[in-house]
């Protein structure tokens, strides 16, 4: 059996409690599950430690040789090398609670393959936003594609675009011309806090992040691969 990961003592104790209906943490399990992948590999040591009286789980960890190995020890025969918890996000370590490590959304399309369900999810995520940030430093030299990107991904309704990268006027025209609802205020706002961002990216509303990893011209040039990676944010942009 290939198993994903290790989870913490009390991880493992609240994981376990959970899916025997007993008393637990709802809050902590809820964190967990973001960042669960099935199976968890654990140990003999482990149930004792934390008091889990399985003894047919016992007898197969047994049998398969997991008996007193260390979290460590044993993240290292799992798939994704990993141990969660609420406390460390030192390496091998993942605090469910905040770490650079999260589970999101994903939208891969190989080379040759139509970007029909990635035009579909952004048009979903833009419908009801208010307002967006773009950054992405070729969209002046890619123009053809951006306007493809306007003309088909965004909603027709009052809506502020606040772009990273300076768009000339005759092209802020262009794109109003799309739509007369659209603002496009002060460009100057937001590079500083993208200007060491190598990713391009799509923020909306504060809320939802974007990260375009071939950029807005791939979403439509299938020559090469392209992903979309989507994630909740709280980013205080305006």
């Amino acid at each position: 059996m290939i198993y994903s990961l290790v989870l913490s003592d009390a991880l493992y104790q609240e994981f376990h409690a959970f899916k025997h209906g007993q008393s637990h943490d709802a809050l902590v399990v809820e964190k967990l599950l973001h960042l669960y992948k099935p199976p968890l590999l654990t140990n003999v040591e482990q149930l004792r430690r934390v008091r889990v009286d399985d003894v047919s789980l016992t007898a197969a960890l047994a049998s398969a040789g997991f008996v007193d190995q260390s979290l460590p020890d044993l993240c290292n025969k799992t798939f994704y090398k990993l141990i969660l918890n609420n406390e460390r996000s030192d390496y091998p370590f993942v605090d469910i609670n905040v770490d650079s490590i999260r589970s999101n959304y994903t939208v891969n399309h190989k080379p040759g393959e139509q970007r029909t369900k990635a035009h579909s999810y952004l048009q979903a995520l833009l419908a009801e936003s208010s307002w967006v940030v773009i950054h992405d430093p070729y969209i002046v030299n890619n123009w053809a594609t951006t306007k493809r990107f306007f003309q088909e991904l965004f909603p027709r309704k009052p809506l502020s675009i606040h772009c990273t990268t300076k768009i000339p006027g005759p092209k802020i025209r262009e794109i109003k011309a799309i739509c007369q609802q659209w603002k496009m205020p002060s460009q100057e706002k937001f590079k500083s806090q993208f200007r060491w961002l190598h990713d391009r990216y799509l923020v909306i509303d504060g809320q939802i992040e974007i990260i375009l990893t071939s950029g807005i011209d791939y979403l439509f040039n299938d020559e090469k691969e392209c992903t979309i990676i989507v994630r909740k944010v709280d980013r205080d942009l305006l």
